[in-house]
C-alpha cells in the first residue's frame, strides 16, 4: 500500500530532494499545484498504541487521520478483488469463446498467494493545502520528527487521484 508514496525520514536534504524530484514529475504530467487541494501524508508505526497516539498528535495538528492494520488492508484488498471478480468483463456480451480460454490460460491465484499480514499499522493524515515545495518541506520537517519521537516512521505524501 505504501509503494506510492515518496520514502522519507532519512535526511533533511534527502526529503527535500524526493520532494522536488516528486513534484516535478507531477508539473511534467500537468498536474495543477498552484491550487487548494488535498495532500495526504503517510506513517507506518509497530504497534497500535504508537499509531494510536501518532493519530492524536496529528489530530491535534488538524489533519484528518485514519489508522488500518496491515491484517485490515490484507482484508480490504481481497474483498475488493473478490468483487473486481464477480463483475462480469465489459465485453460480456460479445462472448466468441475467447473469454474462457483465455481464463483457463491464466491459473487461479492459490490460496496462499496472500502473504500473511504484519502486526504494523498504517496511518494516514490529510489536510487540505497548496502543495508547494515549501509548505511541504515544512509539514515534512514536522512530521518526520514527530513520527520519529513516537516510534513511528514517516513515509511521505501523496496526492490523491493523482498518485
Amino acid at each position: 500500500m505504501l509503494g506510492w508514496y515518496l520514502y522519507a525520514g532519512y535526511t533533511a536534504s534527502y526529503l527535500d530532494d524526493q520532494t522536488r524530484h516528486k513534484l516535478r514529475e507531477l508539473r511534467r504530467d500537468g498536474a495543477t499545484l498552484d491550487r487548494m487541494q488535498t495532500v495526504r501524508f503517510a506513517f507506518t508505526a509497530p504497534t497500535r498504541d504508537i499509531a494510536d497516539r501518532l493519530q492524536a498528535r496529528l489530530r491535534a495538528l488538524e489533519f484528518t487521520v485514519t489508522v488500518m492494520s496491515d491484517a485490515e488492508i490484507v482484508a480490504a484488498d481481497a474483498a475488493a478483488a473478490a468483487a473486481a471478480a464477480a463483475e462480469p468483463p465489459d465485453d460480456a456480451d460479445d462472448d466468441d469463446g475467447d473469454s474462457e480460454a483465455a481464463a483457463a490460460e491464466s491459473p487461479a491465484p492459490s490460496k496462499g498467494a496472500l502473504t500473511a499480514p504484519s502486526s504494523l499499522f498504517d496511518v494516514e493524515a490529510e489536510r487540505p493545502m497548496v502543495p508547494t515545495r515549501s509548505s511541504l518541506r515544512r509539514h515534512e520537517r514536522q512530521l518526520d520528527v514527530l513520527a520519529r519521537a513516537l516510534g513511528a516512521r514517516y513515509d511521505g505524501w501523496r496526492l490523491p487521484g493523482l498518485y
